[in-house]
This record gives C-alpha cells, sequence and structure tokens, in this order.
C-alpha cells in the first residue's frame, strides 16, 4: 500500500460519521457539529500577495509529526505556535488537522484562530469527500487544501472547490506533476500548490517543484505555492526566482520546539546589512565619526523648535562622506521641502509631520520616508491599514514614538505588521537597548537621536562608539 493509499484509507472512518450528521438537519443548526462558521475569514489570497521584505510569503506550518519524520514537536500547542508565526512574519498558518499520521485535530483550527483573529489559517489534511468541505465550513479556516491525486476527476475537483468557495473558504488545489496541473486548472483552481514531496513514495524532489512552475508558468489570476522541502532563506529564493508567489514551511520551522524564532532567522537570512541612521546632526566632527562608525545615514532636522534643528545652508555645508543625507520635515509645504532638498543637497525625504499621501506624492516615492507613530493606532489592524495605503507614495518606512522623545515602542507588537518596503525603526534606542529591540521585530534599518546625548541636542562621541558597538554583532 502507498503512502497515499494509506491516507485513504485511515479517513474512511471518519467520512462515514461525517456523512451520519450530514444527514441529520440538527448537524447544521447553530451549536450542531456542521454549523457554518459565522465569523470573519481573513483573506488566504490578500495574505499572500503581501509577502512584505521576504523574497515570497510564507505559509508556516503547525504539525506535531509527519509520515516521513515521526513525531517532530509534541509539547507545542496551536495557540501559542500560531502567535508565534504571526509575530514573526508569517502571511497565513497552515493547520495539520488529519490524525493518524500527523497528530493532527479539527479542532486546533479553532484554537488558532482565538489566538490569531486576523491571520488567515488553511486546513492542511487528505480531503476528497463532500463532507469533509462541510466539517470545515464549520471552522474559522480560511482555505482547505484539495489534492488532485485524491481526486483525479476534474469535474469532482470542481464540485469540492466550488462547495469550498460557497462557504467563503478558498481552495488551494495541489500538484505534483503536469499531469495534475492539467487537470488541476480543468476544475478552474486558482491558488495551486506544487508539493515536492511524492505522496506514494514521500519523497522529495524541489528541482522537479521549480521545474514545473518553468515549464507551465501561472497563468493571469493564478496563485502559486511552492511545498515541502523548504528549510532556509535559499530555498525561498529559489522558488521566488522560479515564478512561485508564496511557500509553505512546515518542519524545519517546528523541528526544534521555537518556531516563531525558526521563522524569524529563515526570513532574516541572507538580507541586507541592517542599515543605521544617526539622526539630528550638526556637528562635523561627529559626522566623521559616525561615517567612520559605519553608519549609513545621516539625519538633519529642519524644524525650529526641535534643540536639534539645523538651516539648509549649514546642512549644505556639512559632508556626510558617502552616508544618504536624510531631511527631517514637519511643517514645511511641499514647496519649501522641495527647495530644502535642493540647497540641502538631501538624498532622503523623512515626512515625519503625519503628511497626506497626497503631499508625498510630490516626490519620487523612492526618495520618502513615511513616518508612523505605533502608538496613536488603537489597533494592529488600523496601522497595517495605513502602511499598506502609503505604500505608493514611499519606499521606507519609519516607526517612531515620538521625534527626540526617548519614548520606546512595544517592540513584540510590530513583528507581526507586514511591509511593502523595509522598514526602520526608531524610539528611544541607543546602546543600552539597540540589541534588545532588533531581537524582538527585525527591522530592516535603525534609527538613533536623543539616546547618543548627554546634553540634549548634542551626540556624545562615547555613546555613538557604545551603539555602533553594540551593533556590530548584528550588522554584515
Amino acid at each position: 500500500m502507498t503512502g497515499l493509499e494509506r491516507f485513504v484509507a485511515a479517513k474512511q472512518a471518519e467520512i462515514r460519521e461525517l456523512e451520519r450528521l450530514a444527514g441529520e438537519a440538527s448537524s447544521f443548526a447553530p451549536g450542531g457539529a456542521l454549523c457554518p462558521w459565522g465569523g470573519e475569514r481573513p483573506s488566504f489570497r490578500a495574505a499572500l500577495e503581501r509577502k512584505g521584505s521576504a523574497p515570497l510569503a510564507v505559509i508556516a506550518e503547525f504539525k506535531k509529526a509527519s509520515p516521513s519524520r515521526g513525531v517532530i514537536c509534541e509539547g507545542l500547542e496551536p495557540e501559542e505556535a500560531a502567535r508565534q508565526y504571526a509575530e514573526n512574519g508569517a502571511s497565513a498558518v497552515s493547520v495539520l488537522t488529519e490524525e493518524a499520521y500527523f497528530q493532527g485535530d479539527i479542532c486546533y483550527l479553532a484554537r488558532a484562530a482565538r489566538a490569531v483573529p486576523a491571520v488567515p489559517l488553511l486546513r492542511k489534511d487528505f480531503l476528497f469527500h463532500p463532507a469533509q468541505v462541510a466539517a470545515t465550513l464549520a471552522t474559522p479556516a480560511s482555505a482547505l487544501l484539495l489534492i488532485v491525486r485524491l481526486t483525479p476527476d476534474a469535474s469532482v475537483l470542481r464540485a469540492l472547490r466550488e462547495q469550498a468557495e460557497a462557504g467563503g473558504v478558498e481552495a488551494v488545489v495541489e500538484v505534483f506533476d503536469k499531469a495534475d496541473l492539467l487537470l488541476a486548472r480543468e476544475s478552474g483552481a486558482r491558488i495551486i500548490q506544487v508539493n515536492a514531496r511524492d505522496l506514494a513514495t514521500l519523497k522529495v524532489d524541489r528541482e522537479a517543484c521549480l521545474r514545473l512552475i518553468r515549464e507551465c508558468p501561472p497563468r493571469p489570476g493564478e496563485l502559486w505555492i511552492a511545498a515541502s522541502g523548504m528549510s532556509c532563506r535559499a530555498d525561498l529564493e529559489a522558488a521566488a526566482g522560479a515564478g512561485f508567489h508564496a511557500a509553505l514551511v512546515g518542519s524545519a520551522l517546528m523541528e526544534d520546539g521555537t518556531p516563531g524564532l525558526s521563522l524569524r532567522r529563515l526570513l532574516a537570512e541572507g538580507r541586507a546589512a541592517l542599515q543605521v541612521k544617526i539622526c539630528g546632526m550638526k556637528e562635523q566632527g561627529l559626522i566623521d565619526r559616525a561615517a567612520e562608525l559605519g553608519a549609513d545615514m545621516c539625519g538633519f532636522i529642519f524644524h525650529p523648535p526641535s534643540p536639534r534643528n539645523v538651516s539648509p545652508a549649514h546642512a549644505a555645508s556639512l559632508e556626510t562622506h558617502g552616508m544618504k543625507r536624510v531631511g527631517v520635515f514637519v511643517g514645511q509645504s511641499a514647496e519649501d521641502v522641495a527647495a530644502i532638498v535642493r540647497e540641502a543637497r538631501l538624498d532622503l525625504i523623512q515626512l515625519h509631520g503625519g503628511q497626506s499621501a497626497g503631499f508625498a506624492a510630490h516626490f519620487p516615492a523612492e526618495k520618502v520616508i513615511r513616518v508612523l507613530w505605533p502608538n496613536q493606532y488603537s489597533t494592529k489592524e488600523d496601522l497595517q491599514a495605513d502602511i499598506d495605503a502609503f505604500a505608493p507614495t514611499c519606499g521606507l518606512y519609519l516607526l517612531d514614538a515620538g521625534m527626540g522623545s526617548g519614548m520606546t515602542l512595544d517592540w513584540p507588537s510590530l513583528a507581526a505588521l507586514r511591509f511593502p518596503h523595509p522598514w526602520m525603526l526608531s524610539g528611544g534606542l541607543g546602546p543600552d537597548n539597540v540589541r534588545e529591540a532588533l531581537a524582538a521585530c527585525s527591522p530592516d534599518a535603525v534609527d538613533m537621536n536623543s539616546r547618543l546625548e548627554e546634553v540634549r541636542g548634542c551626540k556624545s562621541p562615547e555613546l555613538l562608539e557604545k551603539a555602533f558597538a553594540a551593533l556590530r554583532k548584528m550588522r554584515g
């Protein structure tokens, strides 16, 4: 008996019980076993289309065991795994619900959803019967997996997909080769997952997965997911380079019992070196030292109430030795900003006064740093909405607690945000806490200002050196 045949055989008792329940009207009434889920289902597809700074979106998987690996991680519960994944960059969470070989349970979906209600969940199981789809519709899953090899009839596959979609659940249709893909497309599948693991032999062939998408590239409207054998950043980059939109990663994240940390490391591998901006600069000697220590950006503040304010003429006179010249603007008009940019020889424009997207549109998006203040939002969803809304008019985000205030942000809460462009962390960062902040939320850049001062408005060479000493192990 092949692996696939064993999986099908293991589902027969479950299907018989579901068929029995489906024959009872009470099962579909409120409180019944098959009563359709009445809550929100976050869009699975939309989440995967926001890949952030990673090569592609990652669907992080919760599973306790597998036929090929045996027990992977017994002690971790679905709530904790989902929370860790959400806080460390997962676009969606896959939940194994198969009991016999994966130690799963369909109730894990509701438990994970309570922990991360805004994150879409994929039900991963061996589903090939309408009663199984009905059972999925009774959970908070946003998507379910249909495997062509379990339903090698396009009309049956279409019926299952349409049943799921009619209930608000998106269907991910899994293929292994060209013949599977032909059936998937004939059934109308729009989200296609290519499994590098042959379910009959359980052997993994990632090259076959990449070869399939190169030979049969996605059609308009199709979203492709690479699955199985994904364990490092190079695997994500290879999949993205071949044309995949997302990757499903499971065992590599679960095996050490800290899936959130494993996901963060996976997404951070191979990233460009951490960028460092020193803001509020006024003196040539300190600028020289910052450049020697390895700063990437030098910030000039054009805001008279600030003790770090400089005039455009003075900023123009300062040499930054290759560091990007950043102007910080609060209340100026677009015309005044443009004039200062020219006079002070600025490379980047930091909009620190809550300027609108229309204001930002006066300047090339790649030159604009959009500042947002997380503490001003009542929910992370509202903050995420503004991150997405400002994407067309900026090339870099900066999250701050207040201009030169020395206050810090709740760093772990930022880890679950998804950024269309690189982002910079600011707010009370200095030698004593910058490494902790980086470990908590993994920004692409940091911006340090007031915590490098012993006298307000004047940077300290000693604190500057201590800050770079703290950063040294985390750069490069």
